[in-house]
């Protein structure tokens, strides 16, 4: 398995949505921000990623607020996630950290494989 660090913290200078009109204040909010381009079946082209249904899921990637400063887009203190959630949004984390790493085709396969044994084991099937 190979495994690599991100510094939530960091700011790619040169990083821009996809209109080219706003940067970061982040590296978080250069993720959250990218699987949210992914998601938008508004885009030129449509959506490029569809996620697996999941119990937190849909919450985790909704909760996050993200607002316009001087420095870019910057989305919410986690904290203030958890206080809305009532938990922290692991599952919408490692969503957004496997896409932005470009794991996003092993992650949905993965998810794709716990359904399939999911719904196997509610309907009797091996």
């Amino acid at each position: 398995m190979n495994v690599a660090g991100i510094n939530f913290g960091a700011r790619h200078a040169d990083a821009r949505d996809s209109s080219g009109l706003f940067g970061f204040v982040n590296v978080r909010a250069e993720m959250y921000w990218r699987l949210r381009e992914q998601l938008d079946p508004g885009r030129k082209g449509g959506a490029t990623l569809a996620l697996p249904p999941h119990p937190d899921l849909l919450g985790d990637l909704t909760a996050p607020r993200w607002s316009p400063q001087l420095s870019g887009i910057q989305i919410e203190p986690k904290d203030k996630i958890k206080e809305r959630l009532g938990r922290s949004p692991d599952v919408g984390d490692a969503v957004v950290m496997a896409c932005y790493m470009g794991a996003s085709a092993g992650l949905l396969e993965h998810y794709r494989d716990i359904l399939r044994r999911q719904q196997e084991a509610e309907h009797g099937e091996k």
